[in-house]
């Protein structure tokens, strides 16, 4: 149900409630519910960005086995060690 209110295809678009019910879902350890609530997280969508609290929640989808969840696990990784790349040279320049 969530993801009808996320798109706002069907009726108004509202984050918040689409936030609200991807966590109902999510706290019934439904992978699919886990893995939309970790992305608004991520993307701030419907509530505060949190990463750490994004990668917590792939996690449990992704331990569901949850391909999508597995593959954005994978890109938060990808771009944490960018950063602490791009850290790693700005520190070494001064």
């Amino acid at each position: 149900m969530g993801i009808i209110y996320e798109e706002g295809k069907l009726i108004k678009r509202n984050y918040q409630k689409a936030y609200k019910l991807y966590k109902q879902s999510a706290e019934n350890s439904y992978d699919k519910g886990q893995y939309n609530l970790a992305r608004m997280y991520q993307n701030g969508t419907g509530c505060v960005k949190n990463f750490d609290k994004a990668m917590e929640i792939y996690k449990l989808s992704a331990e569901q086995g949850y391909d999508l969840a597995i593959n954005a696990i994978k890109k938060l990784h990808k771009i944490y060690e960018m950063d602490l790349k791009i850290i790693s040279i700005l520190t070494d320049e001064k």
